[in-house]
């Protein structure tokens, strides 16, 4: 059984039986169980989860409604969606028996086997991350007071000892940081994990989280990433729209194609973007 944890609001569910889709397709000999980390999902968007997951697919769900007075101390301190910081507090928030479990965002699509990425050995370690497509950006190091031999990780794949995270008592942590150092908190829930966990973490291959970044022309991951980070863009197994996303009418990521194809598989199936006439009109004047 692989435990994979999500967290929406009401605005993203459609995105994540896309993404829960593709995993599903491209996984079908194995079990999982899902948890939705939410905050009061309306009645519509919680069939549509139970349908994709359950009824067409066969996995098992759980929905976990985050408590109110933890969603008060996330609200009042971000410009972000605090439905984003979650994730932080699975190892609270997940049964004890949960030992282990896979973060995933929403806005990906995942081609390949996942097996291999669940097998990766946690026992020393509190979480598995993939190092982020600007990890070359000094500012961050100097922000969160690390240094950059150690890098800076995207939060958008998170394979999770939980475990380990409850024995180092990282809800406390989390909050903690939170009340005393808000002020280093620039990019949400990602700066949070590298701040407190960048010691504890297992790097895992650039393939398993490969983000826009690795498709641009001009790189900001480090330099020693570079021919990994190229590897990985031909041949991915999670593609992660950190950038635009393929249900906006201005994103061209050459793997838009695959989300598509996934949500052809879901009852929003067709339904595309419409690009205005006067972006239309943009382009051809600067093409």
């Amino acid at each position: 059984m692989i435990n994979v944890i999500v967290n929406i609001n009401d605005s993203y569910t459609w995105q994540c039986c896309v993404m829960l889709t593709s995993l599903f397709e491209n996984n079908k000999s194995d079990c999982f169980h899902i948890f939705v980390l939410h905050n009061g999902l309306n009645g519509e968007n919680r069939l549509d989860l139970e349908s994709c997951i359950s009824e067409k697919y066969g996995h098992q769900v759980t929905f976990l409604e985050v408590e109110r007075d933890l969603i008060e101390q996330i609200h009042s301190r971000s410009d972000y969606d605090y439905s984003a910081y979650f994730r932080l507090f699975a190892s609270s928030l997940l049964p004890k028996s949960v030992s282990k479990a896979l973060y995933l965002d929403s806005d990906m699509v995942l081609v390949g086997d996942v097996s291999t990425l669940w097998g990766y050995d946690l026992t020393d370690y509190a979480i598995g991350a993939v190092e982020d497509g600007k990890s070359g950006t000094e500012e961050y190091y100097e922000r969160l007071g690390f240094s950059p031999d150690t890098p800076y990780f995207n939060s958008g794949v998170i394979l999770m000892n939980l475990n380990r995270l409850r024995e180092m008592s990282f809800t406390e942590k989390v909050l903690d940081f939170m009340d005393k150092q808000w002020e280093k908190i620039k990019i949400a829930d990602q700066d949070i994990f590298n701040a407190l966990l960048h010691n504890h973490t297992l790097y895992l291959p650039l393939c398993y989280n490969t983000m826009d970044g690795f498709l641009r022309r001009r790189i900001k991951i480090r330099k020693q990433t570079v021919k990994e980070m190229r590897e990985a863009a031909k041949n991915p197994v999670i593609i992660h729209f950190t950038g635009r996303k393929p249900w906006q009418y201005y994103c061209f990521n050459p793997y838009r194609h695959l989300w598509f194809k996934y949500q052809d598989m879901t009852p929003w199936a067709g339904q595309r973007p419409r690009m205005p006439f006067w972006y239309r009109w943009r382009k051809r004047l600067d093409a």
